[in-house]
């Protein structure tokens, strides 16, 4: 071992810098506090190196899976509602509420209302929850110029999409999904009122700099230690690269068969009089006119009133024509 390293070794990164340990920094301040490049960072966290966080503040998501958990009501027992209650799983720093309904009246039967995500729909019904402190991203899920936009320090937005939580330095274990890690996902819900995906309202829920980003003690120590070395990653194969299936992310309600779907609406299409071959034979636009008239038809009506017509493209989708 050369002096250099035993140096290195006796001498942490916050002794090497005359400061205490910090719990977590910015990511510029991290590359000041490592001596290197902001762009090396940015390149560790793109090869799977480490992790970094947002900083959240009640910002509103669903759990992705609960497993064994939600076949038992283990989560419910675990993490009841409380007010001004936040709880933790497995990271200090990753801190969440179940978002709930409280009754403050004392003669209420049911004083505390769960709030889930697609509470009618077995499969995808989903606790709701309030998410605060520092929350890892999932690369799996990042836009794709999301490492470009970090080099050359551009907004980047994000929509309810491509952007997933995870405990912070919790690595996750995918052959084990009884060793619970919390993971989280905007809420979509609203965007599918219609049942199909409209996608005319997935619009950005958040837009960030590099400024935003955070990385926590853990993944600088991490880093600091393997100065010289080669650092676990995708590439090298020491860190397994999950992939969103692996994860069981619900982007979508569940995948169909959208040329049986287009058959049986295009049967019910031509059973309306006042639609029939004229929107089977019409072009997409005309087609989406021709729908949208009729809806706002049978609106004046009293019919339908929360039906809300999805987007053009959205019905092409599904129509085998």
């Amino acid at each position: 071992m050369t002096k250099k390293n035993d140096k290195q070794n006796d001498m942490n990164v916050w002794k090497r810098n005359n400061i205490p340990a910090l719990e977590f920094c910015s990511l510029p301040r991290a590359a000041e506090l490592l001596n290197c490049h902001l762009n090396d960072l940015i390149h560790f966290i793109q090869v799977g190196a480490i992790e970094i966080c947002l900083a959240l503040h009640d910002f509103e998501a669903a759990l992705f899976t609960l497993g064994a958990w939600e076949e038992s009501n283990e989560w419910e027992e675990k993490f009841p509602p409380k007010l001004m209650t936040k709880y933790t799983n497995k990271s200090p720093l990753s801190l969440f509420m179940p978002k709930a309904e409280f009754d403050m009246n004392p003669t209420a039967t049911a004083r505390v209302r769960r709030l889930y995500q697609n509470k009618d729909i077995p499969g995808l019904k989903k606790p709701i929850l309030n998410l605060s402190g520092l929350w890892a991203l999932s690369l799996s899920h990042l836009p794709h110029s999301f490492f470009n936009a970090l080099k050359n320090n551009e907004e980047i937005s994000f929509t309810s999409f491509n952007l997933s939580f995870k405990e912070a330095d919790v690595p996750l274990n995918l052959d084990n999904y009884d060793d619970y890690v919390i993971m989280a996902q905007p809420l979509t819900e609203h965007l599918y009122a219609s049942g199909l995906l409209n996608e005319a309202d997935v619009k950005p829920i958040a837009t960030i700099t590099v400024k935003d980003i955070f990385i926590t003690r853990c993944q600088i120590e991490k880093i600091y230690s393997y100065i010289g070395q080669d650092i676990p990653n995708f590439i090298n194969g020491g860190v397994r690269q999950s992939q969103p299936n692996e994860l069981m992310i619900e982007k979508s309600v569940p995948e169909v068969n959208t040329n049986k779907v287009g058959e049986f609406l295009e049967m019910l299409i031509r059973c309306v009089p006042e639609l029939g071959d004229d929107v089977m034979k019409a072009t997409a636009n005309k087609r989406h006119s021709i729908l949208s008239a009729f809806l706002e038809r049978q609106q004046k009506e009293g019919k339908f009133n929360n039906m809300k017509m999805p987007a053009s493209a959205t019905i092409e989708k599904y129509f085998k024509i």
